[in-house]
Parts: structure tokens; sequence; C-alpha cells
């Protein structure tokens, strides 16, 4: 299981560890509710199912960090094995053309200010290296 609600309101993960990595697992629901945090999630996080399992170097403390803004209280249980995860196996995470498009409407107001600082300088970002 990898979310329940406690007594005092507060998140419950799961945080799993094989010999060489781990990853802190979340409804899919969860993620996507924080909207832009969810655009910033890697490929290096896994997803099966209705669950993504956050990559623990970036990935999960982002979210955390997201949750904590949000002021949601949160408990994370961890689960460690000495043998090589499933987690490993499991699918690449990405996010649907539907999910995006949620997001994207449901985060119209940022997307329009991102938009205009984009025209105010188009070439300031790819002489940062974005997009290349």
């Amino acid at each position: 299981m990898t979310r329940k609600t406690c007594a005092n309101n507060a998140l419950n993960f799961n945080f799993y560890a094989d010999p060489g990595h781990a990853w802190l697992a979340v409804k899919r629901a969860e993620l996507l509710n924080l909207g832009l945090t969810a655009l910033s999630i890697s490929a290096c996080s896994y997803q099966q199912g209705g669950r993504v399992y956050l990559e623990d170097d970036c990935d999960a403390p982002y979210f955390l960090t997201a949750l904590k803004q949000a002021g949601t209280q949160y408990h994370i249980t961890e689960k460690s094995s000495d043998r090589t995860s499933k987690i490993r196996n499991f699918a690449n995470f990405a996010l649907t053309e539907a999910e995006l498009r949620a997001i994207k409407a449901a985060t119209q107001s940022t997307w329009l200010q991102v938009d205009s600082l984009l025209m105010a300088a188009p070439n300031t970002h790819a002489m940062a290296g974005v997009g290349q």
C-alpha cells in the first residue's frame, strides 16, 4: 500500500531501497494533483499501474518539497532489501498526453506567463542551452 491517511491527516508513503538505489512510491493522482511538479519528474523514475516510483536522488525530494510547500504533512516508511528491486523492471515514468493537457489547463495562467517571457526574450533560453 502506498498511501494511507493517518489520524493526523498526514500522507503515508513507502520508500523502497535495494542495494543500488531507492524509490518513493506515490499514487499517480497525488503527483498529478501537484500540477507543475509532475512536469519535472524525470524518466529515471518508474511507473506501474496507478503508482509512480520516484527515484531518490532528485525526483522524490522534489515531490516532497512540493508537498511541504503545499502544507501537506507526510510520513515515510522505509522498506529495504538486499536483492535487486522489481521496480527496476517497471516502465520509465512519462506523462500521458491527456495528463499534460490537464496540467496545462489547470495552470493556464502560469503557461501564459511563461509564453510571454519566452516571447520577450526569444534567444535567452537558446543561449542558456535549453532545448538543445
